[in-house]
């Protein structure tokens, strides 16, 4: 009885590599990311979205409590982030190159 034991250790043993290496390839080295702080709004204590958009397109959002961090990983390309939820209230344009990261602290009379 003591046989299938070994083979049960290097079955999963093989397993576990296995799943190893899938993840591994499952990586997005070729975004980007977009980050940054909420700072405390004097007059908004809630959370605040932050919208991100390509052209015209918003392509991600996030509702983010003032004070914490937001987190963007996205394609490499050109994108306005915006706190509104139009382009009206967007920064100027970021280029996010493949692996790179852009930060981008959310001053507090910018928080709606």
């Amino acid at each position: 009885m003591t046989e299938p034991v070994p083979n049960m250790r290097h079955g999963l043993l093989c397993a576990a590599v296995s799943v190893a290496l899938v993840f591994e390839g499952c990586g997005s080295d070729s975004n980007g990311v977009i980050t940054g702080t909420v700072q405390r709004c004097t007059v908004h204590a809630g959370s605040v979205t932050i919208s991100v958009y390509r052209g015209t397109t918003a392509v991600a959002t996030q509702s983010v409590r003032a004070g914490s961090t937001y987190h963007f990983s996205l394609p490499p390309g050109r994108y306005r982030v915006s706190t509104g939820h139009s382009l009206q209230d967007a920064y100027p344009a970021v280029t996010l190159g493949a692996g790179s990261t852009v930060h981008m602290n959310i001053p507090p009379h910018l928080c709606l």
